[in-house]
């Protein structure tokens, strides 16, 4: 079962935030989400699926024992435990509505950016050696070159791949943040280093962001999903035909979903979580309750890593 020695290492502030929200009235925020039993069924079938998959990975066992051991009051708080997962995610998009509202109310336009940083990349059966952390890094690097301030959000994972096999299927991890910018076309022409290729062909993205819980949500998501490419065409207004190239959506196969699963079990909710020039502070330090986002400002800058 669950002990200290096999449980991968929590942040405080997961612990605090997944705590206080189980406090929270259950109601829906926002169009799509989770119930609590719906999030618990998910988790049941997600041990099941470990134990029938055992045979696949050495770990997987383990896994089922965390989240079989997951309760009310004791949460797994493992990366792939749907429950956790919603309550994370819940109070996330409680606590951001302030700071972004804060960000609003200063005058400047909300921005969303979905990024794919080049050479980031992942060969299927090597995700446990991707390190969000130096993707992180790199990150804040180009988003130091683009002039973007303040910004939260998050790291989601797709598994791409060509519907005739034109390139081998690979792990995409992208990121989802919400800035603030002047100019949303400056800001995308600042994003420099961003190169379309038949894998990534739209390898940034940036869009007016609206302050909703379910915009808000994305961050956090706990839903991931195979893309698939394809060629596609439409014919335009002048009767040419356009060429380019699209994706759709299909559900993880079984060797997918258990490798993102083990990963997301390994590196936790907390690496997945993008904080600049921002910082996550418990409430309640005697209890671990609770949690806010809270801005950085002056010298304190320096100190961010």
């Amino acid at each position: 079962m669950r002990t200290k020695t096999n449980s991968p290492e929590v942040k405080t502030w997961i612990a605090a935030a997944t705590k206080d929200e189980q406090t929270e009235a259950p109601h829906q925020l926002w169009k799509g989400e989770l119930t609590m039993d719906q999030a618990k069924e998910k988790r049941l079938k997600q041990i099941k699926f470990f134990r029938k998959h055992e045979k696949l990975s050495i770990d997987a066992l383990t896994v089922a024992d965390r989240l079989e051991a997951c309760c009310p009051n004791d949460r797994c708080l493992s990366g792939a435990c749907p429950e956790c997962g919603r309550l994370l995610q819940r109070a996330w998009v409680r606590e951001t509505r302030k700071l972004i509202s804060s960000l609003e109310a200063e005058g400047t336009e909300l921005a969303a950016l979905s990024l794919v940083l080049p050479n980031s990349a992942v060969a299927q059966g090597a995700l446990k050696f991707f390190d969000a952390k130096n993707m992180q890094r790199r990150l804040k690097s180009r988003l130091d070159y683009a002039g973007v301030d303040i910004a939260i959000g998050g790291i989601d994972f797709s598994f791409n791949e060509d519907e005739d096999g034109k390139y081998a299927g690979f792990w995409c991890p992208h990121v989802y943040i919400i800035t603030t910018t002047e100019d949303r076309h400056r800001l995308a022409a600042r994003l420099n280093g961003f190169e379309p290729s038949p894998e990534i062909p739209h390898p940034t993205k940036v869009s007016p962001f609206k302050n909703t819980a379910r915009r808000r949500s994305y961050a956090m998501k706990m839903h991931f999903v195979r893309r698939i490419g394809y060629d596609d065409q439409r014919v335009q207004r002048n009767g040419k035909i356009r060429h380019f190239r699209n994706t759709r959506s299909d559900k993880l196969r079984v060797v997918e979903r258990l490798e993102l699963l083990l990963f997301l079990d390994q590196i936790g909710f907390a690496d997945r979580a993008i904080f600049r020039f921002v910082k996550p502070v418990i409430k309640d330090r005697q209890n671990w309750e609770g949690v806010y986002f809270d801005r950085i400002t002056g010298s304190k800058r320096n100190d961010e890593t």
